[in-house]
């Protein structure tokens, strides 16, 4: 149907979403998905969606620059988003840019309450910067949190591996392992 679509009006946005869809989840073709992302972009510049999934593809082609340059345009039409700061602070954590990142992703747990996989992604950034005293307070938070909603066993064990608290990393990762987290 999304073929006849385009077919019909090639500029038809959601239609190159949802083959962009299919090729990156069903298909597992991240090239194709990114042409389709990229029309889907083209033809609805302000569709958040259709950014954010491009970016995926971008990066799963290796294009991790553009795909960074894809995240930015996203948050700047949806800068309440914990999803969009989340996504462009796990893309600056990946090539390097740590203190962007670490910017981002508070942003991204201020935007979402503290939810837990934020969280821990926060404290993995705090650790991989060299802040164990900011990491170690984001695993106190988790484990307060815990009390009171499921936070996975993978989210600790995250932290405590760029910590390189090797002991402390196997035990959590066993517990994720229990829980198939």
């Amino acid at each position: 149907l999304c073929l006849q679509a385009v077919a019909k009006d090639p500029q038809c946005a959601g239609a190159y979403y949802v083959l962009g869809l299919i090729a990156f989840d069903k298909e597992l073709d991240p090239a194709v998905a990114k042409e389709r992302f990229a029309k889907a972009v083209e033809h609805a510049p302000d569709d958040v969606p259709s950014r954010m999934r491009y970016s995926e593809a971008l990066d799963e082609t290796g294009d991790l620059k553009g795909a960074i340059e894809q995240l930015k345009a996203g948050l700047a039409l949806a800068p309440e988003s914990a999803e969009a700061h989340n996504n462009l602070g796990t893309a600056l954590a990946r090539s390097g840019r740590l203190a962007e990142a670490i910017t981002e992703f508070e942003k991204a747990v201020e935007l979402s309450d503290g939810r837990p996989d934020l969280l821990a992604l926060l404290g993995h950034a705090y650790a991989l910067d060299g802040d164990r005293q900011r990491a170690e307070e984001v695993l106190v938070k988790l484990a307060e949190a815990s009390k009171n909603r499921y936070v996975p066993a993978w989210d600790m064990a995250l932290i405590h591996l760029a910590l390189g608290d090797t002991e402390d990393a196997f035990y959590w990762l066993g517990a994720a392992a229990q829980e198939r987290a």
